[in-house]
């Protein structure tokens, strides 16, 4: 990949493999100003009914399930964290942005990961 080529050529790449190359979900994505991150990596850790999942040293609780997608909170909600996390085949979807630092920094060696491409909405990209 080229280092010249522009973040909406390189979402071109990877959006529409995740979204089984439906045009519609892909503008949409474009539109909303969500960037690519080339990949990263989650873990899981035991919850009560489903398993949490930690991303970028971050803990997130499941909040809803579709047939497609995966929706999680911070688990830090209750301190007015409004970060979530979408999850739809190998892809995670980022929103918001957590208030506090992270917390699994180191221990996430022993725990269970699946590598995964991240989208993450550009809020982040313009401060």
């Amino acid at each position: 990949m080229s280092c010249l080529q522009s973040p909406l050529d390189r979402l071109t790449q990877f959006v529409i493999p995740c979204y089984g190359a439906r045009k519609m979900a892909f503008s949409s994505w474009a539109l909303h100003g969500v960037y690519l991150s080339f990949s990263g990596t989650i873990y899981f850790t035991p919850g009560r009914k489903y398993p949490n999942v930690v991303f970028e040293g971050f803990e997130y609780k499941i909040r809803k399930t579709s047939a497609t997608r995966n929706y999680f909170r911070c688990k830090r909600e209750a301190s007015s964290c409004r970060a979530k996390l979408e999850t739809f085949g190998k892809c995670v979807l980022i929103k918001g942005r957590h208030n506090h630092s992270a917390t699994y920094l180191d221990k996430v060696q022993q725990l269970h990961s699946v590598r995964v491409v991240t989208l993450r909405e550009s809020v982040l990209i313009h401060q």
